[in-house]
């Protein structure tokens, strides 16, 4: 699992278990209010039921104090209370509303005082009848309003002992969650931080015995980490570092190599080329001596012919060979393309490919160094012979064209010089278009290249201000190379016209080939 994942999951695990901790204290916290808030108003009621307890026992006392001494202050002050009792019992009413004992206090106790209006009536006039009243009447009806009383009382103690009851429980469950939930957070972070510390040091182990091995000039080394996280890539980019290590030191050895062929072909040229300037002047020579119509004319001809093309042979591989300074100049395309295929000449014959020159009669010329612009068309051209192991054509035409230079910042297009290489080859795969200069990058089987030429050939054409385009419609359908090239503004008269099909390099001779790549691939 990535780290960026594991982070998110954690952090989404800790936000759940913190958001329902909030959420339980929130509910938690309203319940218990509400609970408290129902205690308060259970114990409003058990004061006002004890009240109404304390002026019933008031009024009793009033209304005794007069049936013995008859003092009419007290059967004043019962009259007050009872305006008292009456409200309080209104008042209860509306606190209990659908409390059906409350609402028959009001009848009891209206009972109760007619009844008492009555035993005062009849103990004015005779005070035995008074008191079998008060015996027969009063007393059983006084005797259930306080029952009455008392079962209000005995039912709101018990809603008053529910509520504290709810009360307790609510705040258990509240401590119990809490401990939950934070022994949930506690083992979430050490998960995690077990987790990843466990693929943290066993990774970064890994790595650093991986960087060790490659600091010792190991690059066969591979580090086995199959973790599919960034520490996972960040080990698949050292191996693949490693392999382009690899590739790199071993270009470097081809390079050198390659240095002293280069030596070596320039000295032999060199040394070729002082037997064949006599070869060419004694043919030259024997020419004058000879008239038109010497019937060994002709093959003295040939000898000179021959002795003119190896000369231009030599003199294009000293030139290709003398890089030491990269000098500037006015280039013709044409003219460097030309002394190209002359180096080509023989694998183009020995790969039976045809080669046809379209080239522009009036471009203009470019400015840069000739050996370098050579380097990238024999690159292009060598691409070609290998991507047509069968034989094929080879196109190659110039022209003037506009492109906006890579390293233009306003992107605006200007005028340029296009040498246009079109194969009838294997083609290139689309999904490996956008791949093909890239360094190291090849399809090539081992030996058979490095997959730097195009990497270098763009190069090369960068460090001129140009650029190169690669097109194909895919695996079987040939490719076309594009080389854009910002022109000089200088124009170049009298070059580039196009060579007929017969005189093309390799048109018409199914010679058999020299160097042979069945493999078909092209860079």
């Amino acid at each position: 699992m990535r780290l960026r994942t594991q982070l998110g999951l954690f952090f989404a695990v800790m936000a759940g278990i913190i958001l329902a901790l909030g959420g339980m204290t929130v509910w938690g916290g309203a319940r218990l209010v509400e609970t408290f808030s129902d205690s308060l108003k259970d114990m409003e009621k058990i004061s006002q039921v004890r009240s109404l307890q304390v002026l019933l026992a008031r009024q009793k006392a009033s209304l005794d104090a007069y049936f013995l001494v008859g003092d009419t202050q007290e059967l004043e002050r019962f009259d007050e209370l009872s305006g008292i009792i009456q409200s309080r019992v209104k008042d209860m009413e509306a606190a209990m509303p659908g409390d059906p004992q409350v609402k028959l206090l009001q009848g009891h106790y209206d009972k109760i005082l007619e009844a008492i209006r009555n035993v005062i009536t009849f103990y004015e006039e005779d005070k035995t009848k008074a008191f079998a009243a008060a015996t027969d009447d009063l007393l059983p009806k006084v005797q259930t309003f306080f029952d009455s009383v008392n079962r209000v009382e005995s039912q709101i103690g018990k809603e008053v002992l529910e509520t504290q009851k709810r009360m307790k429980q609510l705040v258990h469950w509240g401590g119990q969650a809490t401990l939950v939930l934070g022994f949930l957070g506690a083992l979430a972070g050490f998960l995690f931080i077990f987790s990843t510390y466990r693929s943290l040091s066993r990774s970064l182990k890994t790595l650093q015995k991986g960087t060790a091995a490659f600091g010792e000039g190991n690059w066969d080394f591979r580090i086995d980490l199959p973790a599919r996280n960034e520490l996972g890539e960040l080990a698949r980019s050292f191996n693949q570092m490693a392999d382009d290590i690899k590739h790199l030191e071993m270009q470097t050895v081809h390079m050198h190599r390659m240095s002293a062929v280069g030596q070596l072909a320039g000295g032999v040229a060199h040394e070729i080329n002082n037997p064949l300037t006599g070869v060419l002047g004694q043919s030259q020579l024997l020419l004058q001596k000879m008239t038109p119509e010497d019937p060994r004319r002709a093959h003295i001809e040939k000898i000179e012919r021959a002795a003119q093309r190896c000369k231009r042979i030599v003199r294009s591989l000293l030139d290709f060979s003398r890089q030491k300074e990269t000098t500037f100049s006015y280039v013709n395309i044409n003219e460097a393309v030309d002394a190209t295929l002359e180096l080509c000449e023989p694998d183009l014959q020995g790969g039976r490919v045809a080669v046809i020159k379209d080239f522009s009669s009036a471009i203009p010329a470019i400015t840069g160094n000739g050996s370098q612009l050579q380097q990238v068309f024999l690159n292009l051209v060598s691409n070609a012979i290998q991507a047509m192991p069968e034989g094929g054509t080879l196109t190659i035409s110039t022209q003037v064209a506009s492109f906006v230079s890579p390293s233009s910042a306003d992107q605006k297009s200007e005028e340029a010089v296009e040498a246009r290489f079109t194969d009838t080859g294997v083609g290139i795969q689309t999904q490996h278009l956008n791949h093909v200069f890239e360094p190291f990058f090849t399809t090539k089987e081992i030996g058979k290249g490095t997959g730097l030429g195009l990497s270098v050939s763009l190069g090369i054409v960068r460090n001129h201000g140009g650029d190169i385009k690669v097109e194909s419609a895919g695996a079987g359908r040939g490719a076309t190379f594009r080389v854009l090239l910002p022109a000089a503004g200088k124009a170049v008269p009298g070059i580039g016209i196009p060579a007929p099909a017969s005189e093309a390099a390799g048109a018409g001779s199914p010679l058999e080939p020299r160097f042979g790549n069945s493999a078909g691939t092209r860079y």
